[in-house]
């Protein structure tokens, strides 16, 4: 079985609406540790590929 590899980005985008979603949970719902969980696990998918 013959093993391929993939390249995987992301769009400027992704970081955009990451980012309004982690300050919207933060700030507007008062939760920082939810958003500050959200990151980590978001960062740990990005860096198991």
């Amino acid at each position: 079985m013959r093993s391929e590899k993939y390249r995987l980005s992301y769009l400027p985008l992704f970081y955009k609406d990451l980012d309004e979603k982690i300050t919207y949970i933060a700030e507007k719902l008062k939760n920082p540790k939810a958003a500050s969980d959200l990151l980590n696990k978001v960062e740990a998918a990005i860096c198991s590929f």
